[in-house]
């Protein structure tokens, strides 16, 4: 039993340690509107738009077009090909990941940069 509890405890510490070190940064929709410098798959430059009125353009290939949308410190980018960008919001900038057609947001990102606006 006492095994158990030292367990339980040491369990809640290590999660309370990791918890601590990543803090929530609040994010609003003006923190992300405006065009975005980010990083492909083979770490070719291409400029992403988030306009206010939740769509978003892209300069890769011939031109993307999607949507976005605020999801707490984060924003998602739904494009018409199936790839999604997450821009989130850190304490000390910004972080992209990039995820293929059929790649679960959930799933590690197909690719991830340090996107820049401009």
């Amino acid at each position: 039993m006492m095994k158990k509890i030292s367990m339980i405890v040491m369990i809640f510490a290590l999660t309370v340690a990791i918890f601590a070190g990543r803090q929530a940064v609040a994010a609003e929709a003006s923190d992300f509107i405006g065009t975005w410098k980010l990083k492909d798959t083979d770490h070719s430059s291409f400029n992403v738009t988030l306009k206010e009125d939740g769509s978003c353009t892209s300069t890769w290939g011939v031109g993307e077009t999607g949507t976005w949308k605020l999801e707490g410190d984060r924003v998602t980018l739904s494009w018409t090909d199936g790839w999604h960008d997450i821009l989130i919001k850190e304490k000390d900038g910004y972080k992209k990941l990039g995820f293929a057609p059929g790649v679960a947001l959930t799933d590690p990102p197909s690719n991830s940069s340090v996107p820049e606006k401009v």
